[in-house]
């Protein structure tokens, strides 16, 4: 590690979040590690590191913890979930902001899948179209997906907030 801090005042916080922040160096990248109390909002515990791999993470909970907290919110970086629960037996939730978001940009990615496969496909039928009625076919085609897609989507947020309402 290139440097640590340790709020002493914190011993056993309950329910803790963590995250990861890349800062831009001279040399390139250093990782500005974070665990927050999420009862008090108080930083627990910064490390700056080279490298955000699953060793120093870990090394940093082992040094920042005088006992294991009940539960941790992450965002959804792959790995935690084995770090957090597997190994330090902490509950482990996924940040929900994070998941909205994550699974927000695979909906948008589906629409603009199908987007471009039906601009192709009228492209390709009628080469001359202009591009006010391409985009108004267009836009008219996907009115229906998108409102189904967003109800999908309410629906899988619905879910996912149930199934951790407990949580946090």
């Amino acid at each position: 590690n290139i440097w640590n801090w340790r709020n002493e005042e914190i011993f056993n916080p309950n329910r803790i979040s963590y995250d990861v922040q890349w800062i831009p160096v001279d040399k390139g990248w250093v990782y500005l590690h974070v665990l927050v109390d999420l009862d008090s909002k108080n930083i627990i515990a910064l490390e700056l590191t080279e490298d955000e791999e699953k060793e120093s993470t870990e090394k940093f909970f082992k040094k920042s913890f005088n006992a294991m907290p009940q539960a941790m919110v992450t965002d959804l970086k792959p790995g935690y979930h084995e770090l957090i629960y597997d190994k330090f037996h902490i509950e482990h939730q996924q940040c929900k902001f994070h998941f909205k978001n994550a699974f927000s940009r695979k909906i948008t990615k589906e629409i603009n899948k199908i987007k471009n496969m039906k601009i192709w496909e009228i492209l390709n039928s009628n080469p001359d179209i202009s591009d006010y009625e391409l985009k108004n076919q267009i836009d008219e085609y996907l009115e229906d997906i998108k409102l189904e897609y967003d109800e999908y989507k309410q629906e899988v947020f619905k879910i996912f907030l149930t199934s951790t309402r407990n949580c946090f």
